[in-house]
């Protein structure tokens, strides 16, 4: 494999991978020694992520549940 010259991307996300644009046949580069020293704070990162996904769907669950409720007792009160 031919010696490529190639920089990093700025986004940080993809800063421990790439490719050249378009010649990617034996062309992708993985740092792998950087990715593994970001790994805990891009799993840090992730796991915040989730935890606020999470909260999301018990929130909405919550707001459903309740609105439900209210509804059920909004109809056994008219039956009354």
């Amino acid at each position: 494999m031919r010696k490529r010259d190639f920089r990093l991307p700025e986004d940080p996300t993809r800063r421990w991978a790439t490719s050249e644009l378009y010649g990617t046949l034996d062309s992708r580069f993985a740092d792998l020694d950087s990715l593994e020293n970001e790994l805990p704070s891009l799993a840090r990162r992730e796991s915040e992520r989730m935890e606020a996904v999470w909260r999301r769907v018990i929130d909405a669950l919550r707001a459903a549940t309740a609105r439900q409720y209210a509804e059920s007792r909004a109809g056994a009160d008219r039956g009354r």
